[in-house]
C-alpha cells in the first residue's frame, strides 16, 4: 500500500504540480489516488475528488 511518503506518490504529487499530469491521469492501483489526493490536499491543491 501507499503512503504520503512513498516515492511513487512523491513523483505523482511533482507532476501534477509541475503541470505535466493531472490528478484524473492518475492510476487507480490499490490506495495510490487516495494517497496522492491527501497530499494534494496538504498543499491546497483542489483535486476534485473527496
Amino acid at each position: 500500500m501507499f503512503n504520503k511518503t512513498s516515492g511513487i506518490v512523491k513523483t505523482w504529487v511533482a507532476m501534477i504540480l509541475i503541470g505535466i499530469y493531472s490528478f484524473d491521469d492518475v492510476p487507480k492501483l490499490l490506495n495510490l489516488r487516495t494517497a496522492v489526493g491527501e497530499v494534494l490536499d496538504l498543499v491546497g491543491i483542489p483535486h476534485g475528488e473527496a
